[in-house]
């Protein structure tokens, strides 16, 4: 415990806001609030009002009902961003288990990661407002103010994808297409290929893939020329498959067009679900489409 010259020295050294936040009521103990009020005096600082410590809490003084879970992640980081934000639009908002997960990600994932919670009362207000951030819709207040240096959407960052949906007679459920290099094709490679009902991609790429591998376990360079020639071979066939993943979803979106499939939309969302809701709201608010 810190004795009168320490707290004295403490206080003595800390910034004129950083002294008026810890006077506030509530905060010290009766001594040491004393000697920080003593060292405000000193410099001629006026004492911070009780309303102002109130304000903080203002949110959470009234009780709005149970709490209720609004949100999961397995990303503990991203809830208490979106609690940030759903504070800063007057909404109470908790996180639950974030400690845990972080501590112990396997036992996180069971319980279905960290929990995003707020107030019964509050619950259709902040699922609309998760819903608009998801989508990209959120906009900085300088921007909606039209100050000079807006922004763009806070959202707007490396989670937001380009998509195209596409909708065909017959089938409820519009396909989605991502715009950009495809993870899937390149890491199943002909598989990929072969649930998007791509035929000759699919031969093309299934004996790129044969081929491949026959000719590196049955070739075993002996010589330095070989070895480098054996090193030629591997890196021409990984920017094959680098090639594969960049343009199949591009060879997706032509298949598609080729049978008959309709492009709705093309969208930035943060997955093909919320892509495929923002085309379908898009479609629906157009003359003469259904």
């Amino acid at each position: 415990m810190l004795n009168q010259d320490e707290l004295q020295a403490h206080f003595r050294n800390l910034s004129n806001d950083e002294l008026i936040r810890q006077c506030l009521p509530g905060r010290l103990t009766e001594i040491a609030q004393s000697i920080a009020e003593a060292e405000l005096v000193s410099r001629g600082l006026p004492r911070p009002e009780i309303a102002e410590s109130v304000a903080e809490g203002e949110l959470y003084a009234e009780y709005h009902g149970d709490l209720t879970n609004v949100a999961r992640f397995l990303e503990p980081t991203e809830a208490h961003l979106l609690k940030s934000y759903l504070e800063s639009c007057s909404i109470p908002a908790f996180v639950a288990d974030a400690n845990l997960v972080q501590v112990n990600p396997f036992f996180g994932g069971a319980i279905g990661g960290t929990s995003l919670r707020v107030p019964a009362e509050f619950v259709p207000e902040a699922l609309d407002l998760l819903a608009k951030f998801h989508k990209g819709e959120v906009r900085a207040a300088n921007e909606q103010s039209g100050e000079i240096g807006t922004t763009e959407s806070v959202t707007k960052d490396f989670r937001l994808k380009t998509y195209r949906v596409y909708a065909c007679p017959g089938r409820t459920v519009p396909i989605v297409v991502k715009v950009g290099f495809s993870w899937a094709a390149f890491i199943f490679g002909p598989l990929w290929f072969l649930v998007n009902y791509m035929w000759l991609n699919f031969m093309i790429v299934a004996g790129l893939f044969i081929g491949g591998n026959l000719y590196f376990r049955h070739h075993r360079p002996e010589t330095e020329m070989e070895s480098l020639l054996f090193l030629g071979m591997y890196l021409f066939y990984l920017v094959i498959w680098i090639l594969i993943g960049k343009f199949a979803n591009t060879l997706l979106a032509g298949e598609l067009e080729d049978r008959g499939y309709r492009l709705l939309a093309t969208v930035r969302a943060r997955n093909s679900t919320y892509a495929r809701d923002e085309a379908a709201k898009s479609s629906a608010n157009e003359p003469g489409r259904a």
